[in-house]
């Protein structure tokens, strides 16, 4: 008897674990379960299936290529705390490896233009914007854990080489590839990020696109994971638009990044220009005069031929 209420108490200890463990909707809308909302991934033999093997293979090539670390990959892994010397030669899966994370962390280098480039995972600078993103990664592991058919590998499983990230995988039986939570992810914050910053929405669909092809390059996702993941984002973004934190956040980041250019944009020289410098930026008028078209510039005619009128 003693031993039936023991197991009985181990096994409730277990599920109360499991259900303590399950990620909790952080949203007062209900995001809805992919299964609801996406198609079932491609089956084995399918055109969907034969092209996610295609792009496997050319993304195959990438991820064992060799090259140098940029000056750009320097400043992406010292964001991220990782020393990597310029010149220093690497695979590339192991480099993106190192720099894939977090979000925020590659969007402080999505352009070249100093407006662009800020300290955006800096709490103290972007309180709310970092805020924002915490509340993103909690429904990406909400939805997505919901969201699971958990009936396709990951593609390097599938083709037997457990090879990613720099490393052999050993554990074959994953079978949660589809939808790629990284593909919901970029859907849904670059959403977010296109509200926020719409003066730089090309770079940062440039960005989010970089973000869900990596997954690719590394092995680890389909290009349909990926394109499903996105797809379920952007139905989450539009969902939690009727969430009042998440709305209200999403204002506040918008602001917050406006007051910072605001504030530390550079300062600019108004001297007034000479009379000199007026008189040579003079825009020229033409003018038409009895039988000829003249051109009034700098206080003097001309013909069309440049001899002076008058």
């Amino acid at each position: 008897m003693k031993k039936f209420v023991f197991l009985v108490a181990i096994s409730s200890m277990l599920s109360l674990s499991a259900i303590a463990a399950d990620p909790v909707n952080p949203l007062s809308v209900d995001l809805p379960a992919g299964n609801l909302v996406l198609p079932e991934p491609p089956t084995v033999g399918s055109l969907l299936w034969e092209n996610d093997s295609v792009v496997y293979f050319e993304a195959r090539v990438l991820r064992r290529l060799k090259r140098a670390v940029t000056v750009e990959d320097s400043t992406l892994l010292a964001l991220l705390g990782v020393t990597n010397t310029v010149g220093t030669v690497t695979t590339v899966d192991s480099l993106i490896a190192k720099k894939r994370e977090p979000y925020l962390t590659w969007l402080t280098t999505y352009g070249a233009d100093t407006a662009i480039n800020l300290p955006l995972n800096n709490a103290d600078s972007f309180p709310k914007l970092v805020a924002l993103n915490k509340l993103c990664e909690k429904m990406k592991s909400y939805n997505t854990h919901e969201s699971l058919y958990r009936v396709r590998q990951r593609p390097y499983y599938y083709f037997h080489d457990y090879y990613s990230k720099g490393k052999v995988v050993e554990k074959p039986e994953n079978y949660d590839s589809y939808p790629s939570g990284h593909g919901y992810f970029c859907g849904l914050f670059g959403l977010c990020m296109h509200y926020i910053d719409p003066g730089h929405a090309k770079e940062i669909k440039k960005n989010s696109d970089t973000f869900g092809y990596q997954r690719l390059i590394l092995g680890a996702h389909w290009a349909s994971d990926v394109q499903a993941g996105n797809i379920l984002g952007a139905i989450a973004f539009a969902i939690a638009l009727n969430d009042a934190d998440f709305s209200n956040l999403l204002e506040d980041a918008k602001k917050e990044l406006a007051d910072y250019r605001e504030k530390h944009k550079p300062d600019v020289p108004t001297t007034a220009p000479s009379v000199e410098a007026f008189d040579v930026a003079q825009e020229a008028m033409k003018v038409y005069d009895g039988s000829q078209l003249l051109i009034h510039a700098n206080g003097s005619t001309y013909s069309l031929q440049g001899a002076l009128v008058k």
